[in-house]
């Protein structure tokens, strides 16, 4: 037989659930040196650079995105998944210099065709 799934107290009270347990547990440590465009990147090292949820935007932000070996863009990239929100995305992609890149996305309507 299965074990029991045990449901938090608070999990009606979702606003509350937040301010008392996952806000005062989240960890969010500041950039101690954030790379800045035009930065050299070094032979020895491998550069990530991390963008997320940019939402049809990352047009505006690719002059901004500092210069690196591998692109990983997390969360939403379009606002609804429509085929020409994905075809967009993938121009912009093509104005930027970075030879790798890695994709993964939350939307949840992004399966549709």
């Amino acid at each position: 037989m299965a074990a029991p799934v045990l449901v938090d107290p608070e999990t009606g009270k979702p606003d509350e659930l937040w301010r008392e347990k996952y806000a005062k547990q989240r960890v969010c440590t500041p950039v101690d040196h954030p790379v800045k465009k035009g930065e050299p990147i070094h032979e020895e090292k491998v550069r990530f650079v991390c963008i997320a949820d940019t939402h049809e935007k990352l047009e505006s932000i690719l002059g901004r995105i500092p210069d690196g070996d591998v692109l990983v863009h997390c969360g939403d990239f379009t606002n609804f998944g429509d085929r020409e929100e994905i075809e967009r995305f993938n121009e912009s992609l093509e104005l930027n210099s970075l030879a790798s890149r890695i994709y993964e996305g939350n939307c949840p309507t992004a399966t549709r065709s």
